[in-house]
């Protein structure tokens, strides 16, 4: 999307109309929309692909959204959409340990971390993090260091 304005005439690539419709562009009367409101789209919306659930979920959990970082993960999996980079999945591990989904968080780290030995690290660190808290019952500490060995650290 473009906002053009008297002068932008001689652009090229315009149509006739548009070259007309500028004539009678007021873009000093254009108001700021609200920011969380969706771009207008030019054309059909595209396909929903892992990028687009995982930059969701990543905001979802700067705002400590835990229950919508899980639903948007629910949604990618179930639709067979996978990450290639494997350190995307933090986010979803992370929320499903919030959201009491231990067991998804704990095969998404397994499957992670077989799959990419260089993301082992970051999965270690993260129930390692975990082990450390001290709000932990003593069963989810005992699931930590489960997930812990199977995961490879």
């Amino acid at each position: 999307m473009r906002l053009l304005k008297p002068g932008d005439e001689l652009l090229p690539n315009l149509s006739q109309k548009i070259k007309e419709a500028i004539k009678i562009s007021h873009p000093d009367q254009v108001v700021e929309a609200d920011r969380s409101a969706s771009p207008p789209l030019m054309g059909p919306e595209p396909e929903l692909d892992w990028c687009y659930y995982f930059q969701k979920a990543d905001l979802a959990r700067a705002k400590e959204e835990w229950s919508r970082v899980g639903e948007l993960g629910d949604d990618a999996f179930e639709l067979g959409l996978k990450a290639v980079d494997k350190t995307e999945y933090l986010p979803f591990i992370e929320a499903y340990t919030h959201t009491g989904e231990w067991e998804k968080s704990s095969q998404l780290s397994i499957e992670a971390g077989e799959s990419d030995i260089a993301f082992r690290p970051a999965i270690c660190a993260y129930w390692t993090k975990k082990a450390q808290d001290g709000a932990l019952s003593a069963e989810n500490k005992a699931e930590v260091e489960l997930i812990k060995t199977q995961s490879g650290c």
